[in-house]
């Protein structure tokens, strides 16, 4: 609650009635407060997978070509596995021993990013590319009341947490992506047809999106009307109130929303976007009457 400063004597004049508290004299204003609400939270570090076999997570996916959860020893559930390149493949023997090869680069192996240059006898492999889970999440709600006035507005902070974004994969498909003539690491190739090779190579890094983003997610503006207002309608009391949501999102992530899962609320493989249909701003207007 904001508390105002308040004159020894006399009455409160309007400047006054959102100033900061000072030291001293203060009390609480019914004709000005706020209520400031602010929630965080942010993923573990540690590994929560126990010791069971490994297994793809349950539930909808397309497979490790878009990317899907598995439950593995060591990993995070929330780990998105799919198709990624590597030089070459280290191998196991029966005793557990590791035996390191070395690709045709002359290089240990090492995974390959869509911009290096192709190696021989390169291999695909279902591996862990990114996280679905964001870092840290952070709400914002207050609740601003002037006189007869209140304002509430919620804002929606989120970084990281990656997606399948398979709506820019079908967009660079079709050609008609909105980048799909922007530069790529390879000189003359546009970089649609640059990010849609790559896939088709067993690549699915250019299709694994930060979906950081920050939203305004609802704003309301009421008004407490006079009981004369009220009265005209037998009523005790009157307010009237404007209300939108998804007014504004800031982000970078290339598709629609971010948020966003072909498969709806499931435990698992929530992170993919295919082609979904844009979120609606929405514009609401009330009179609520109390008898």
């Amino acid at each position: 609650m904001l508390v105002v400063s308040v004159p020894a004597s006399g009455s409160v004049t309007p400047k006054d009635t959102c100033s900061f508290p000072s030291a001293a004299g203060r009390r609480n204003l019914s004709r000005c407060s706020s209520d400031p609400y602010l929630t965080t939270g942010s993923r573990p570090n540690s590994d929560t997978c126990t010791a069971v076999p490994a297994f793809n997570a349950p539930g909808g996916s397309f497979g490790a070509t878009y990317g899907r959860n598995r439950i593995a020893v060591g990993t995070r559930p929330t780990y998105i596995w799919g198709n990624v390149q590597y030089t070459c493949v280290n191998t196991t023997d029966a005793a557990g021993v590791v035996s390191n090869k070395t690709g045709a680069d002359g290089q240990p192996c090492h995974r390959l990013n869509p911009s290096d240059a192709p190696v021989t006898g390169s291999v695909v492999r279902d591996s862990i590319v990114a996280d679905a889970n964001p870092i840290a999440q952070t709400s914002f709600l207050n609740t601003l009341r002037y006189k007869r006035m209140t304002f509430t507005a919620l804002l929606d902070w989120r970084q990281g947490g990656f997606t399948s974004d398979m709506t820019k994969n079908l967009f660079d498909e079709g050609g008609n992506s909105r980048d799909f003539d922007a530069t790529s690491p390879t000189s003359g190739v546009p970089l649609g047809q640059f990010r849609y090779a790559a896939f088709s190579a067993g690549n699915i890094a250019e299709y694994i999106d930060n979906g950081t983003f920050l939203k305004l997610r609802e704003i309301n503006v009421a008004f407490d009307a006079p009981a004369a207002w009220a009265a005209k309608a037998r009523a005790r009391e009157m307010r009237v109130s404007v209300q939108a949501r998804n007014l504004w999102t800031n982000t970078n992530y290339w598709s629609f929303d971010p948020e966003f899962n072909n498969f709806g609320n499931a435990n698992f493989n929530r992170f993919i976007d295919l082609a979904p249909y844009p979120s609606n701003r929405q514009f609401f207007f009330s009179i609520d009457l109390g008898y």
